[in-house]
């Protein structure tokens, strides 16, 4: 049998990886923590020793759009990722500390890996329930895993593609996927079908949570995102059970008595919908404890609150348009888009200079060695786009959600530096619900707002925008179908010299570059602000892993 301590040198390489450069454990040294907190939220584990009283109920709040439906295969954004949170378990989760992070259980409370990094085994923890108290067993992930392939994906799900046989799971040439073997209740073996940089990372993310056999599987597979759990009843492991969901205004949270790391310390949790202008005036009124990704502009003014502790940190999203290549075809047309806008100015005068400008290059992702960046140039940009095929009577129609922190301040001025080379400009700005159905109406937009995600955090989390066979939701059909940036980022994760490897990222920023199918204008900070009673909060680099330890946090008034 393999030890649980000894790994080869591939393995550890794979290990650095995943977790961004950062020492790791060895592969099954991660001890169960059982009920105890990590090391790094024990201080916070238990109240304070003071008479201030212990609150029971948390009013949380994430600045961004939700997809708010409560089943992986409809995972694509990071609202629904702080809910999954909640309420469901993965095989392993992120433990972050600074700004790097390693693997720390969740479902398994041990793991080892093959010499060839290869073939994965979990351990995991016993006595897990759902939170209808039915026994969680490792044929609940086997089912997760297998009912994954025959299911409509509105994103990806890297973790489970990776194994052998999921291709032919997937088209339907095998009833299941070969990579899955369940030893027992308590042991999982998954086989990849190669080395994987990025292994450890995937089985954290949200879309690999694991979901209940004995509830889903009765269930029409086609039909995942109407059906009672992914609407008004998902169940989980996870530390808080749900309640309900109010559309645009909240979802409502319940902990959870049976959560097998230990009871959570707050009873109760909302996690609202607020714009940000709103946001603020509650954290300001104690109407809000908690707020995560807000203008950071507001620094100053929030820290004039004495009941409030102010975070910022670097942020790692982006902010630009995402093009409808189906309606933009001229590369001259995105291009001169690309040069027209005052990036810097923006970044200073709407977010209090509280961030960086990108010049087109992907956060996270090394630049070409031939980059063209796209620096503000509005002589340029009127020649390039004077020279393309676009009618100048046709407005661009640009569609946002306004949901996100300044975006009414902002895009009404990226119209404008659009306006004075010869654009004609159509806002349309919507409420995230309205905004995420609009997408899909694929003929009614050219140019997506995007705003945040977390491809700062490192190269492969840019992947997950890039899918070139995926044509569902609608959406999709109007991104960037080049299968070279897929197959380039697949040999990435092979890689395990990181010379080498970021010399096959710049291939891909050198596509993607050439392409100028989306544009990354600037990076800002992160701004945070939480109760000063409320303690075992971490906001990491990525910040909607704020929520991982949720059960360990502490609240007094």
């Amino acid at each position: 049998m393999r030890s649980r301590v000894t790994v080869s040198f591939i393995v550890l390489a794979l290990m650095a990886v995943a977790c961004g450069g950062a020492p790791a454990a060895s592969p099954g040294a991660s001890a169960a923590p059982g009920a105890s907190a990590p090391a790094s939220q024990a201080a916070s584990a238990e109240p304070p020793a003071s008479a201030a009283p212990v609150a029971d109920t948390l009013q949380m709040h994430w600045l961004g759009d939700c997809t708010c439906i409560w089943h992986p295969a409809a995972y694509e954004t990071f609202s629904q990722a702080i809910n999954f949170e909640m309420m469901f378990s993965t095989l392993i989760d992120r433990g972050w500390e600074g700004d790097s992070w390693t693997p720390i259980p969740d479902l398994a409370d041990s793991w080892e890996i093959s010499p060839d990094g290869l073939v994965w085994t979990f351990y995991l923890h016993p006595g897990v329930l759902w939170h209808d108290g039915t026994p969680f067993t490792a044929s609940d992930i086997e089912f997760t895993i297998n009912r994954s392939m025959i299911t409509p994906l509105r994103f990806t799900r890297a973790a489970w593609d990776a194994l052998v046989g999921a291709k032919e799971a997937a088209d339907g040439t095998a009833d299941k996927v070969a990579g899955v073997r369940v030893i027992d209740d308590l042991t999982i073996e998954l086989t990849l079908g190669e080395a994987n940089a990025d292994y450890f990372s995937d089985l954290a993310d949200p879309n690999s949570v694991i979901v209940p056999r004995h509830i889903l599987e009765p269930t029409d597979p086609k039909e995942v995102e109407t059906i009672e759990f992914s609407t008004t009843a998902p169940i989980g492991t996870g530390p808080y059970k749900f309640i309900k969901y109010e559309t645009d205004q909240y979802s409502q949270f319940e902990a959870n008595p049976d959560y097998f790391r230990g009871v959570p310390k707050i009873k109760n949790i909302f996690v609202k919908r607020l714009l940000g202008d709103l946001a603020i005036a509650q954290l300001e009124s104690g109407d809000l404890d908690l707020s995560v990704r807000l203008n950071p502009a507001e620094k100053s003014r929030l820290e004039q609150v004495p009941t409030l502790d102010v975070i910022s940190t670097p942020g790692v999203g982006t902010f630009g348009p995402y093009f409808n290549m189906l309606l933009m075809t001229d590369v001259n047309t995105r291009k001169a888009i690309a040069y027209a806008v005052n990036a810097q100015g923006i970044v200073d005068n709407v977010f209090g200079a509280a961030g960086r400008v990108n010049r087109g290059v992907v956060p996270g992702m090394p630049p070409a060695d031939d980059q063209e960046y796209f620096d503000y140039d509005p002589v340029k940009a009127k020649e390039l786009l004077d020279s393309s095929s676009w009618d100048k009577n046709q407005p661009l129609r640009i569609v946002f959600d306004k949901s996100f922190a300044a975006v009414e301040q902002w895009v009404p001025i990226f119209a404008q530096d659009l306006e004075a080379i010869g654009f004609k400009t159509e806002l349309i700005g919507l409420e995230s619900t309205a905004a995420i159905e609009f997408y899909n109406k694929i003929d009614q937009w050219e140019v997506i707002i995007a705003q945040g995600g977390d491809q700062g955090v490192g190269p492969f989390r840019t992947q997950n925008y890039y899918n070139c066979d995926q044509v569902e939701p609608a959406v999709n059909k109007a991104y960037l179908k080049d299968c070279k940036i897929d197959e380039l980022f697949l040999q990435a994760r092979r890689e395990v010299d990181d010379a080498a490897r970021t010399e096959i990222f710049k291939q891909i920023s050198k596509i993607t570059n050439l392409a100028v199918d989306r544009i990354s204008y600037w990076t800002t900070n992160a701004l945070s602000a939480k109760a000063k009673g409320l303690e075992g909060v971490n906001i990491p680099p990525n910040t909607r892993e704020f929520i991982v330890g949720v059960q360990y946090w502490t609240f007094t008034k």
